[in-house]
């Protein structure tokens, strides 16, 4: 604990969560040991902080999309215990912990798209589509 500053490690926290992000939407430069940087660039930790917030307002606004909630909130908890703020050893952040935590991101997009493919139904075109498909039977 006394090797950062809590400063240090909270801004190390918000840059790796969206790193973490973004390797799942992309998962290339994976490896298993990215360093930690002592003194991570105040741009990047002011930028992440930004995304996380801006994120989770969204999350928060779409009352309706409980599911959204469940998956961030799902996303950030199981973040907790490997997002670096007790920092065990020298590494930045760790891909071999994120299978857990991804299931939250994944529990939001699925319900997304069924959400989205359910809306898709209710719309005209898809109806004459279904009363074609129906005459060809």
């Amino acid at each position: 604990m006394d090797l950062l500053p809590i400063s240090t490690r909270i801004e190390n926290a918000a840059i790796s969560c969206v790193a973490y992000i973004g390797k799942i939407l992309w998962p290339v430069r994976l490896t298993t040991y990215y360093p930690l940087s002592l003194s991570p660039r105040l741009g990047d930790a002011v930028a992440s902080s930004a995304i996380l917030i801006a994120i989770s307002t969204l999350v928060l606004y779409c009352r309706r999309r409980r599911y959204l909630a469940v998956g961030w909130l799902f996303f950030l908890i199981a973040l907790v215990p490997v997002i670096g703020i007790v920092q065990v050893g020298f590494q930045g952040m760790a891909d071999r912990y994120m299978y857990i935590p991804a299931i939250g991101l994944f529990i939001a997009a699925v319900w997304g798209v069924g959400d989205f493919v359910e809306q898709l139904s209710d719309l005209p075109a898809a109806g004459i589509a279904r009363l074609c498909l129906r005459l060809q039977e």
